[in-house]
């Protein structure tokens, strides 16, 4: 109740809020004031008294408030915070009408400074502060500051610079400089002064580049920028402008600029120029470059502000179109009255060309997708989201568009082509247009019972004030139409959309050319027939009335049915489905599913069943799209699977293609080659002499399974699991075996196993994998090794069959990446050897392969930790009977360590090598470093590293590499106080010397410089091999 009396009493006192968030006592204290006038003050009290005055937070423990003077003062210590800045003084006032603040013995709190006052006043935008001092390193742990600055008085505009008058500097506390005036930027890193020297050479030119930003007002900012040009003899001059320009100075340029940013009440607005001198260059013409200048002039309303909108902007941008000026003005709003849903807007946009004699153009506009030049445009449109009802039509997306335009011909349209004014050697045309579009939907409609009629038609027309060749004038029209019947009859329903797309016509521009004109109609009818929850049959069918860019297609479509019988129930499935090519008169293939389950639960028998067959069949055998030949496309496939209380399943599959293609074995391969070979025959027809296929047996595959497996498609990969299952394949077109086959898992304590062996009997080969999987720790998985011997089964391997045997660790302790992967692989066979070429049978081909990734890793010494990184790939060719000698043919490092924080280790290694076994030597053998060095932090804030970035060849054959161990780093030297930072690097390859002075930790600042030196290494070139 205190409170809330309070907060009655303070917001009828003044214009702004004031609440009390926190208080103990208040108190309304009669007073007289000078002269003898009575009055009420406001005592408020608390520990403390938290308030909200407008945008200002205070803190105190003593306040008292005079309602008619709408004076308030904090007596004693109290805080106040406004802008992003917090103060700490005694005795405040603070007037709530001019929201103006003054304090005595105050510390102001910004983001990036603290300052000091013996009394500070607040006005809006900005506080002077009498007799104050900053310092930078103020935050830091130092006793002693680096450097520190008093000053006479100080004016702070938060959250952009600091200005002192009469400042003295102190460096290590004893006073080093008086300045008379000094500027201190608070803003964000881009809006900081920077200021950097680049030498010049022989190539390249010198430049001194000066960015200081700048405040105009409270809403208006940007930035200053001077620039420092000058071409330079290298060697030609002892004097000052060797060290920082690189060189006598032979030529000199100034360029530079500024741009900026206001805002008003109800937009906001750009400025900008850059220039950019002319260079001496002989090989341009004249012997100078064209000097380039960069414009910009802008200003737009808030949308959000409502009203009229208004938008202006000029630019020029050299960089991009030398020489042109663009222009673009918009003005826009609401129409207002009974037309308020409807905005109006104004366009023109357009360019000077100031240099007509160049080779450029064309403008380089904002946005692009528009013409060259809006002379004029009108835009009426209807706002989004209104729209007009009558019954049940619904009219949006109104719009009507007026203008007059120049832009390139259209290159499709002759009128337009034949224009006499042309631009850089094309035609252009000037014309106006009108475009009108609207959207018309019709909301579903009940005529009867069941029935129900929508449509939908969007409209856009351009008109356009050209003619074409036979004198008439030209359009562009695009329009959608779409009506939808439908008809429900209890047991299904009718539907039958009518859709008409039509695209004619052609405009003179190329702004808004369209896609090539076409003209469709067609209706689809869709009919479901549903009599009960077993039975559904679907047909549907589109009849092409008119299609303009595909003539072949007018005529009915296809007819696509699909009957589904026994949906409803989980033991039962059947599915037809055809397909009816009414203008090829082809009935198609008829192809259907049966699928048959045992119920869940039925009889309680410990036994499930599962049959289904998958067919098709031909209705008309016809020739093949590609090849014209007649091919018989019917097939039929069935699997059969028997279960017992889930331990013990017989499953066993087969099919039949009435012509089927090659690929399915080697031995259909060979029949099929040798009916080719047949039908290629002079005495057979044309129709014969292209096979397209021979009636063929799918293999018969008889499997029994015992447990469970894991997965449904076999034991590997997954987990858990204590089953078998034996396949056994057999060719039925021969009457020979095809294939016999295991799977197996099993868990050998925490291991759990996985494996599967497959013997082909045509190719007398056999493929196998294992896997042993220790969940939370590794799996191991092998390929190519006989788990079983064929000769048990009584089957001879072909001794000349080329085998690889491959084994994989794999890390498994963190689920989300993988710590490491070792291959090791090999192939036994046949192979060339790569000396003699003699036919030969042993190893190729042996490999070991690592991969290893190690991120933010620690090692505990008894020193302290030591932090490593590592992401390594490599590949070890081992030595075999095709290799003499094993050696590293590629590795990929990427490494980072940190010793105890003070010794940093980081960078990248790739090495190459390739052996030639005809030598017996290295053909080519490298080691590219990239970024890698060594950083020593030799004192809290000093950093010293070497990083090396080179090519290093060991074979001597490479003309763009270096000698082995060639030592040519860049040196980095960083002191990185708290409150300043010093960068200097050192290029030992050319001798560049670069420093920077600026902010801690940014890597950049406000002084920056580079110059050649005398300190560059020679480079080590290969010489022969190594």
């Amino acid at each position: 109740m205190l409170l809330a009396t309070g907060y009655w009493l303070l917001t009828t006192a003044a214009a702004v809020e004031i609440r009390v968030l926190e208080a103990d006592t208040l108190e309304i204290r009669p007073i007289s004031v000078p002269g003898g006038e009575a009055t009420e003050l406001l005592v408020i009290t608390g520990s403390p008294v938290r308030m909200e005055v407008g945008g200002d937070a205070i803190t105190a423990e003593y306040i008292e408030f005079d309602r008619e003077a709408r004076l308030m003062r904090i007596v004693g210590p109290g805080d106040v915070g406004f802008e992003g800045v917090t103060t700490q003084g005694r005795d405040y006032l603070l007037d709530v009408s001019s929201e103006e603040l003054s304090v005595r013995d105050v510390v102001i709190f910004t983001e990036p400074i603290d300052i000091q006052g013996v009394q500070a006043t607040r006005m809006p935008g900005q506080i002077d502060i009498t007799a104050g001092a900053f310092s930078p390193c103020s935050r830091c742990d130092q006793e002693v500051q680096d450097y520190r600055f008093s000053a006479d008085r100080l004016i702070l505009y938060p959250g952009d610079r600091l200005v002192a008058y009469g400042v003295t500097v102190f460096v290590r506390e004893l006073p080093s400089m008086v300045l008379p005036v000094m500027v201190v930027p608070l803003g964000p890193e881009d809006r900081r002064p920077r200021f950097s020297v680049s030498q010049g050479s022989a190539t390249t030119r010198a430049e001194a580049a000066l960015d200081w930003p700048y405040v105009l007002g409270a809403d208006a900012f940007g930035t200053l920028s001077l620039r420092y040009y000058a071409d330079v003899t290298p060697g030609a001059s002892r004097g000052p402008t060797e060290g920082l320009l690189g060189g006598r100075v032979d030529e000199s340029y100034l360029g530079g600029g500024f741009d900026g940013r206001f805002y008003t009440a109800t937009g906001e607005g750009e400025f900008g120029v850059f220039y950019t001198p002319a260079f001496v260059d002989p090989f341009a013409p004249g012997g100078r470059t064209q000097d380039q200048l960069e414009l910009t002039l802008g200003y737009s309303t808030q949308e959000a502000l409502g009203g009229t909108q208004f938008e202006v902007l000029i630019e020029r941008d050299d960089t991009l179109s030398p020489r042109i000026l663009t222009y673009t003005a918009r003005v826009g709003g609401s129409l207002g009255g009974p037309l308020a849903p409807f905005g109006v807007r104004y366009v023109t946009q357009g360019f000077f060309d100031l240099d007509p004699d160049d080779a450029v153009f064309t403008p380089s506009y904002r946005d692009p997708e528009g013409p060259l030049r809006t002379l004029s445009r009108v835009q009426v449109t209807q706002d989004d989201g209104v729209r007009f009802s009558v019954g049940p039509f619904t009219l949006s997306g109104l719009r009507l568009d007026a203008g007059a335009f120049e832009d390139f011909a259209n290159p499709n349209n002759l009128s337009a082509q034949l224009s006499p004014v042309t631009l850089g050697g094309r035609a252009v045309v000037q014309h106006g247009r009108l475009l009108a579009g609207h959207t018309v939907e019709l909301a579903p409609v009940v005529p009867f019972a069941g029935a129900s009629l929508s449509g939908r038609t969007t409209f856009t027309g351009q008109y356009y004030t050209s003619q074409n060749t036979g004198g008439e004038f030209e359009r562009l029209v695009d329009w959608n139409t779409s009506l939808t019947a439908r008809q429900e009859f209890g047991v299904g329903s009718l539907e039958l959309a009518l859709r008409r797309n039509i695209l004619e016509g052609e405009t003179p521009f190329s702004f808004d050319a369209r896609a090539t004109p076409n003209n469709r109609t067609d209706l689809t009818s869709t009919f479901r027939f549903r009599p009960a929850a077993w039975f559904d049959l679907q047909l549907r069918e589109v009849y092409v009335f008119e299609d303009a860019r595909a003539i072949d297609a007018v005529g009915p479509g296809p007819l696509e049915s699909r009957l589904t019988l026994f949906g409803n129930v989980n033991w039962l499935n059947v599915s037809l489905e055809h397909l009816y090519d009414f203008a090829e008169g082809d009935p198609g293939v008829l192809s259907g599913t049966l699928d048959v389950r045992t119920p869940e639960g039925f009889l309680e028998l410990p036994v499930d069943a599962r049959v289904r067959i998958d067919g098709a069949y031909d209705l008309d055998v016809t020739g093949d799209r590609v090849t014209g030949a007649p091919r018989n496309a019917s097939e039929v496939g069935a699997t059969l699977e028997l279960g017992y209380l889930d331990l013990v399943r017989l499953d066993a599959s087969s099919g039949y293609d009435w012509e089927a293609l090659p690929g399915f074995d080697e031995g259909f391969d060979e029949d099929f080659g040798a009916l080719a070979r047949a039908a290629a025959s002079p005495d057979l027809a044309p129709a014969q002499a292209q096979p397209q296929g021979v009636p063929r047996w799918r293999p018969l595959e008889l499997g029994v399974s015992v447990g469970t497996l894991p997965a449904a498609t076999g034991a590997l990969g997954a987990e858990g699991g204590l089953g078998a299952r034996v396949f056994y394949q057999r060719d039925l077109n021969v009457g020979r075996p095809e294939a016999v086959g295991f799977e197996l898992a099993a868990p050998l304590g925490p291991v759990q196993l996985a494996a599967e062996q497959i013997f082909d009997f045509a190719s007398r080969s056999d493929d196998s994998l294992f896997q042993l999987t220790w969940p939370g720790v590794a799996q191991l998985s092998g390929t190519g090794f006989r788990l079983l011997p064929p000769t048990l089964l009584g089957l001879t391997p072909d001794p000349r069959r080329a085998t690889t045997y491959q084994l994989s660790l794999l890390d498994q302790t963190n689920p989300n990446a993988e710590v490491y992967e070792l291959t090791y692989r090999t192939t036994y066979g046949p192979f060339s050897d790569p000396v003699s070429f003699e036919e030969r049978l042993g190893f190729f081909n042996t490999s070991f392969v690592a991969n290893i990734e190690l991120l933010h890793s620690y090692l505990q010494t008894p020193v302290g930790p030591i932090g490593f990184g590592v992401d390594f790939l490599g590949q070890l060719l081992l030595a075999d009977d095709a290799l003499a000698v094993s050696y590293l043919s590629s590795s990929d490092l990427t490494l980072s360590v940190d010793v105890l924080s003070r010794v940093g280790l980081q960078g990248s290694l790739a090495y190459g090598a390739t052996f030639d076994p005809s030598s017996g030597t290295f053909s080519q053998r490298a080691l590219a470093l990239n970024d890698f060095g060594l950083t020593v932090r030799v004192l809290d804030d000093l950093y010293v590293s070497a990083l090396i970035t080179d090519l290093w060849d060991f074979t001597g054959t490479r003309a763009d590499a270096s000698s082995p161990f060639n030592l040519q780093p860049i040196l980095y030297v960083t002191l990185n106080r708290c409150c300043w930072a010093l960068y200097g690097a050192l290029d030992t390859r050319d001798g560049t010397l670069s420093l920077t002075v600026g902010y801690p930790g940014a890597g950049e600042g406000f002084f920056e410089s580079a110059f050649e030196t005398p300190l560059a290494l020679p480079r080590r070139r290969p010489e022969g091999g190594f």
